[in-house]
């Protein structure tokens, strides 16, 4: 607890572990939780946090996770008026900034080989850089499987959820392979390749994101939509998509 607060820089609390030597060394951990930066609430607390570690590296004194779970997390993002997110340090130096990097590179790195996955997660973020009110979006149901992360190798990705916004429910899945991931963890040389599913998103909702992409005033209705994505994480794509709106309206041109 406390080795993962002075990593985080944030409190960091845990509830009852316990230990399962079966298989490899195997912690599950009750209750976790790491409080947002202002103290007022928690910026992440999971039912359950389950730690695999493999058995052979723990001999050399490293530590090389198999598997980590997260059950039922509830992540609250937060992003002011100057666009700045509350899960990023935004008063850091630039050395400081290296220093952080550097050790989440190390900690990236040990999961290399292994899995990450969360189960029925819920996310909540509050937007306060659109305008003057919160722009809040709520995803339910979310779930996340990365399988054999590696830097060498390419490796499986699973995410899947319900948007909850302007009290209607949508869902969406993204399922694919990230690959020529470097070692020290520069996504913007990766590149992914992936096919996505959206059904039910009312789109009027995210107007206020996609408005500077776009040259309508206006537009709402619900979009369906099934794609193909291979490029970069940053830079070049190739996509094919297949689009449907229900109910549409929408004001052209922008002025």
């Amino acid at each position: 607890q406390k080795s993962l607060a002075t990593a985080l820089g944030r409190e960091v609390s845990i509830g009852k572990a316990k230990i399962n030597l079966w298989g490899g060394v195997g912690v599950a951990f009750e209750d976790f939780r790491i409080k947002d930066r202002s103290l007022t609430f928690d910026l992440l607390q999971s039912k359950r946090l389950i730690l695999k570690a493999k058995m052979f590296p723990l001999f050399k004194r490293e530590v090389k996770w198999e598997r980590i779970v997260l059950e039922r997390p509830t992540i609250h993002l937060l992003r002011d008026k100057n666009g700045e997110f509350n899960i990023l340090n935004g008063s850091l130096t630039s050395e400081e900034l290296k220093i952080s990097h550097q050790k989440m590179v190390q900690t990236l790195s040990t999961l290399f080989g292994g899995s990450l996955t969360i189960r029925d997660g819920a996310i909540s973020l509050s937007d306060r850089s659109l305008g003057d009110s919160a722009l809040i979006t709520e995803v339910r149901a979310f779930n996340l499987q990365l399988s054999k992360v590696s830097y060498q190798n390419p490796f499986p990705f699973h995410i899947s959820g319900k948007i909850g916004h302007s009290q209607k429910e949508g869902h969406f899945s993204v399922a694919g392979k990230i690959q020529n991931i470097p070692e020290d963890m520069d996504l913007s040389k990766g590149k992914v390749e992936a096919e996505l599913e959206i059904k039910g998103i009312e789109t009027f909702h995210f107007w206020p994101y996609l408005k500077t992409f776009l040259p309508m005033k206006t537009i709402s209705g619900t979009l369906d939509l099934s794609a193909h994505y291979q490029g970069d994480f940053r830079g070049a794509f190739k996509t094919s998509a297949k689009i449907k709106f229900k109910e549409v309206s929408f004001d052209y041109p922008q002025v």
